[in-house]
């Protein structure tokens, strides 16, 4: 019998998952502003929200460009 026996939970259990929400969520507020700005230019909102996928993917383990993103509503 041990002495003590103890779970921890580390932030490696489902380590994307609050990458691919951080992700999600700031995607959805930068397309939100191209549509009122882009939007009348007839660039497709479905591609530029893949192409900010991605970036925003690069963005999320930089703490200054996480930062700064984060700052945009």
């Amino acid at each position: 019998m041990s002495a003590s026996q103890t779970h921890t939970v580390g932030s490696s259990e489902q380590p994307g998952n609050e990458k691919q929400l951080w992700v999600e969520e700031h995607a959805r507020r930068l397309q939100r502003l191209f549509e009122q700005w882009q939007n009348p230019l007839g660039i497709n909102g479905a591609e530029y929200r893949k192409h900010l996928k991605a970036e925003l993917s690069d963005c999320y383990d930089q703490p200054l460009r996480k930062s700064l993103i984060e700052q945009i509503d």
